[in-house]
């Protein structure tokens, strides 16, 4: 009889085989089901991404912010400021509010920037390439936070 901790493995594998495939609601249902198990932040971002692929706002903001705190509860910033990255994209594309993208966007660059350079520093040039071109309008920027992004990769 498996473990809880291997019946959460095993859904998490069945879940990304599924988003593999792009079958973000059988992926869900297997984040869902692990979490019913065991509420840990690897299973609550990958629910997110599930729920965000699936345009079901509430399920990837309760995910993923629920996510950031459990990573920060256990002092893996760079996996908080993975999720930080995520849900500033979340906030200004699914709700448009910029005020409160740019808040976790903060976020993310205060705890990268206590780490070694690690690809999370690249998809934030990324993000903010993109905040430059489409929220303040500034293609110079975004080319070079652009550039920096494709360094860092």
């Amino acid at each position: 009889m498996p473990t809880d901790s291997g019946l959460v493995q095993k859904l998490m594998e069945n879940g990304h085989k599924a988003m593999e495939r792009t079958g973000w609601a059988e992926a869900k249902e297997c984040y869902k089901a692990a979490l019913e198990i065991k509420e840990t932040p690897d299973v609550l971002e990958s629910l997110g991404l599930a729920a965000w692929w699936l345009d079901d706002a509430d399920t990837t903001f309760k995910a993923r912010e629920k996510a950031f705190q459990l990573y920060r509860g256990q002092g893996n910033a760079r996996a908080a400021a993975r999720v930080a990255i995520s849900i500033a994209y979340d906030y200004f594309s699914f709700r448009g509010e910029y005020a409160l993208s740019n808040g976790w966007s903060r976020r993310a660059h205060r705890l990268l920037k206590k780490l070694d350079t690690v690809p999370e520093h690249g998809w934030l040039k990324a993000w903010d390439g993109n905040v430059a071109i489409e929220a303040e309008h500034d293609p110079v920027k975004a080319l070079q936070l652009g550039k920096e992004a494709a360094k860092i990769a």
